[in-house]
């Protein structure tokens, strides 16, 4: 296979009262003869300040002017593939196809099947049950837990490669720290930056949620190791159109987050989550990557996500006394 989907910063360590109104971010008559029908809006709101009550600090998050959103056709529940409940990688990148560019509308509708779940039955069979893993060639990329980062990526590849998109040029990339000389507020506006790049190119990207847990050694009462969580996939629909900049002469700080709109394929809801940089937390530990080929990064490796909304990222047997942290792990789009 000719591998057209680009993997940034990935390679060595992949394993497993607002007033409204619309832009035309490209002509409306390449849309029209193309029979191509979208809505991507920049709504016009005042600032938005949150506050995020995080589990060790409590910080600001500021994002000021527009947003840049993309209307979703059809908000698609995961759970209506009734073979498993780990169908959330799929389920995004069907949304993905079904609201993306004109050609990767193009591709969804040549998806046998006359509604979503039949559709999200036969992308699964084709894409991910009959085809080996690129992390593990001896399994499939389809497997008990779901599907893994690099799995949906190559899927990506498959289903662009039998519909002659290799021009789409879609990009993977982790979303970690660049550099150790990278400082917290340009992490925030790099990742920013790639989020709305996608969506200003006519392609909702998918973010990859991943959280983890400090929890207790066995046997080995008071020793402490970061654990993997949960991870669950999220299609976002809209990013502020910019961040606040820091100007010590107007005495701004810049910003250390910004919110996100998401399709939540868990029930195919609608919701925010709250991407930040914790200046005032503590530092913690997180893989880069799935498996025995992961790296596990300690400091503040990646940015922090607040998804109250979101349930899935809850680890399971969690205790009072025991540290959580969900990180922005990765995504796919076109940036």
């Amino acid at each position: 296979m000719t591998a057209m989907f680009k993997s940034f910063n990935s390679t060595e360590n992949e394993a497993t009262g607002s007033v409204h109104r619309t832009y035309p971010i490209v002509s409306k008559s390449r849309f029209e003869a193309t029979g191509y029908v979208r809505r991507i809006n920049r709504v016009r709101s005042w600032k938005l300040v949150f506050s995020v009550i995080a589990l060790f600090g409590a910080i600001q998050i500021g994002s000021a002017g527009e947003t840049v959103r993309i209307e979703i056709t059809e908000k698609i529940d995961q759970n209506t593939y009734p073979k498993s409940l780990n169908a959330c990688g799929p389920t995004c990148m069907l949304m993905q196809f079904q609201n993306g560019t004109p050609e990767m509308q193009a591709a969804h509708g040549k998806l046998i099947g006359s509604d979503s779940a039949k559709r999200i039955n036969y992308l699964i069979e084709r894409h991910f049950k009959k085809k080996r893993s690129v992390i593990s060639p001896e399994l499939y990329r389809w497997g008990i837990n779901g599907v893994l980062t690099r799995d949906m990526e190559a899927a990506a590849d498959d289903w662009m490669e039998e519909n002659g998109l290799d021009r789409l040029d879609l990009s993977g990339s982790w979303l970690d720290r660049e550099n150790v000389k990278e400082k917290d507020s340009e992490m925030v506006r790099r990742i920013h930056r790639m989020m709305k790049r996608s969506l200003e190119a006519g392609v909702p990207p998918i973010l990859s949620l991943k959280s983890f847990v400090a929890r207790e050694k066995l046997n080995k009462p008071g020793e402490m190791e970061w654990r993997i969580g949960q991870h669950h996939y999220v299609l976002i629909t809209e990013v502020p159109d910019s961040l606040i900049r820091g100007d010590e002469v107007t005495k701004t700080v810049s910003s250390q987050g910004f919110k996100l709109g998401i399709i939540d394929p868990n029930g195919g809801m609608e919701s925010e989550i709250f991407v930040f940089h914790d200046s005032n937390g503590q530092p913690f530990t997180a893989q880069k990557g799935n498996g025995t080929q992961g790296k596990w990064i300690s400091g503040k490796p990646f940015l922090q996500v607040a998804a109250p909304t979101v349930p899935t990222l809850k680890p399971a047997n969690l205790k009072w006394s025991e540290r959580v942290v969900t990180i922005a792990n990765h995504l796919m789009g076109k940036f």
